[in-house]
């Protein structure tokens, strides 16, 4: 799905770059322009973060019970 059209980022890019370590949609736009030109997907961006993060989390709290 692109996320930011001014750029044509998909989401893909954008969540390969928060599992990288961008924490903020601030980073994100400085590793791949997504939300750097007119700033109307950041909060798509931002909710990809919150996702991301969230995911971050459960997965170890899955490996520890095995499913």
């Amino acid at each position: 799905m692109l996320v930011c059209h001014c750029n044509r980022v998909c989401d893909r890019t954008v969540r390969q770059c928060i599992r990288e370590g961008a924490e903020s949609a601030d980073q994100v736009a400085l590793r791949c322009r997504a939300g750097s030109t007119c700033g109307g997907c950041r909060p798509l961006v931002e909710q990809l973060i919150r996702l991301e993060q969230r995911e971050a989390r459960i997965e170890p709290e899955l490996e520890a019970t095995g499913t």
